[in-house]
This record gives structure tokens, sequence and C-alpha cells, in this order.
């Protein structure tokens, strides 16, 4: 009897750490990448050519997210238009390869049932950015070796390459700054913060946790006096630099497409501490008025063109008084 608990016990203790422990991902990677741009007739012919030869849960849900991320187009344009089918069925989002939200997670869904991985869609609000604000949105949780975890199939679509994992299996502590379930119980978390609370933290990109750590600033809105606005340098625990740049609203939108705009003209001083690191940026000259504080990271020198991060990591609000 004792033999056999000790062998349950082992056999938890290395299921567990198989999920802790990032394993192999090429397998399933490359299978997906195979299955790419593939016809499929139904849900359950694509879940059957995607996972048979992935000996555990965790490669088939990788991937799932892989094909859904390079197969399914996030529908934008009828997100803004508000003109989404929300009851479009998963065989349907298979078939025209396009959806939202709701649609990318019913898919998921369906896909995780088919290969045996319990899943659920989560329901909440998502922090989309200045420009399109905090929305309805939709998301997964996967059960692992009798853990539950979250991941953003339809936000992972929607990443630059390099980044397309940052919404697969996420640490809930990263995954609230910009999702928030409508039941707590999906916040994976031991304390979930309310909704309010949740609706005053600033835009929180994912790439955040790569450079600053874990925590993260909770308010949004920042008050410049007499033209000046001081902000701690949010990266400087791995050494890196911030770029900070103010936006009025006007040229807010043109940057969010990715068009020609005209920062505010301001003056940025460095404050270093002892050891001559830089914690602090001393922002002078902003005019009286509302405007958008987009963070930015230095890149370094000999960084590869993959790995520079080349979006904003914190957007705050400003008024200058």
């Amino acid at each position: 009897m004792k033999k056999t608990l000790f062998i349950l016990l082992c056999s938890c203790v290395l299921s567990a750490l198989a999920v802790a422990q990032q394993p192999d991902y090429t397998g399933a990677d490359s299978t997906a990448l195979a299955l790419k741009g593939r016809h499929f007739s139904s849900v359950a012919e694509l879940v059957n050519q995607l996972t048979p030869g992935l000996n555990n849960n965790q490669l088939k849900a990788r991937a799932i997210y892989d094909w859904v991320t390079e197969n399914i187009k996030y529908d934008m344009q009828a997100f803004i238009s508000k003109t989404y089918l929300n009851e479009k069925s998963p065989l349907m989002t298979l078939t025209d390869r396009k959806g939202i939200c709701q649609n990318f997670s019913e898919l998921v869904k369906e896909m995780c049932l088919l290969a045996h991985i319990p899943c659920e869609i989560v329901t909440g609000l998502g922090k989309f950015g200045p420009n399109l604000g905090t929305d309805l949105h939709a998301w997964n949780a996967i059960q692992l070796n009798n853990k539950w975890y979250l991941m953003d199939v339809s936000w992972g679509s929607l990443q630059r390459p390099g980044n397309k994992y940052d919404y697969f299996l996420t640490p809930p502590e990263q995954f609230i700054c910009d999702h928030f379930p409508n039941s707590a119980r999906w916040s994976l978390l031991d304390k979930t913060p309310d909704k309010q609370t949740f609706l005053s933290y600033p835009y929180i990109s994912i790439d955040y946790f790569k450079v600053a750590g874990k925590d993260f600033p909770k308010e949004m809105k920042l008050v410049a006096r007499n033209q000046t606005l001081t902000i701690s340098n949010y990266a400087a625990a791995t050494g890196k630099l911030l770029y900070p740049e103010i936006v009025d609203e006007k040229n807010m939108r043109q940057l969010e497409h990715r068009e020609d705009y005209t920062p505010v003209d301001i003056g940025i001083r460095e404050i270093t501490d002892a050891d001559k690191k830089v914690v602090q940026y001393q922002l002078t000259g902003i005019p009286k008025g509302s405007y958008w504080l987009y963070l930015y990271v230095v890149p370094d020198v000999d960084q590869s063109p993959s790995s520079i991060i080349q979006s904003s990591i914190l957007v705050f609000s400003v008024e200058s008084l």
C-alpha cells in the first residue's frame, strides 16, 4: 500500500513539474505549421490531424493555440462597427477563418474538448488601449494536470511574431492587468481586484513584464504641475531605459494607426541614483491640457530585431494644470 501511494505521489509531482518546467514545443509548433492554410470539413477533422503524436495535453494545447493564432484572423472591422455575430458556430469560424474574441474562444473550447482537455470560456472586460478603451471580451481557461491556466488566442493572433505566445498560459498576476473576468474565480488569483480598481489601471503591454518584473503601476491618471511631471523608470530593475512621449488626442489616433504623427515637444531629464542608474524621468514644458503619455523601451545596441520591444509598455493619461 505504501509503495502504491509513493508511486502515485511521484506521478503527481512529475505531472506538475511538466507544466512548471516549459516542455519542448518543437513538435507541437511544427505540426501546427504543417497544417497552416489547410481546409477542414469539421473541427473534429482538424483536431484529429493536429494532435496525434503529441503525448500530453500541454503540447496539444500549444498546437491548438498555434494553429488558431496562425489561421484565424481577428475581424477588427466587425469589432469596431459592432457588426459581428456572437452566435457564429465554431465550424463557421473555422470555415471563414475570421472572428472576434467570442468566436475564437468557442472554437478553442471545442478543439480542446475534442482533444480531451478541460476548457472553459471566460467572459469579462479587456483593456484594448487608449483608442478602443475597455470593452467586453472573452478568452479561455484550460486545465492541465488538475491546475487551471489562462490563454487568450484572439489577442495572440494580433501580436507581433516574436510575441505570439505572450497570451499562452500567461501567469494570472500578469493577465489581470488587461483582462477582468466577470467571475472572480477565473482571475486564478488568491485575491481578485474589484472592477473599479481594474479600470483605474494604466494601459499595460504584456511586454512590460519582460523588463519591469511582476508588479505594475495601478493608477492611470497622472497630473503635471507647472508643466512638469516626474515618472519612474519602470524598467530600471533590468537596467533598461525608457523613452517617454506625450501625445495629444489627435496625434494619438494617428499613432494607433501607425500613421505619421507629431508628439508634444517636451524636455526630458534623467534622474540617477548614487550608482548612476536612471531611476526617474522629469518631463518639462508640458502645455496645459489633456494628453496620453506613452513609455517605450529603448533597445540595446546589440539586440536582435526580433527581441526589440517596438511598442509602448505603458500608457498613462496626463492632465497638465
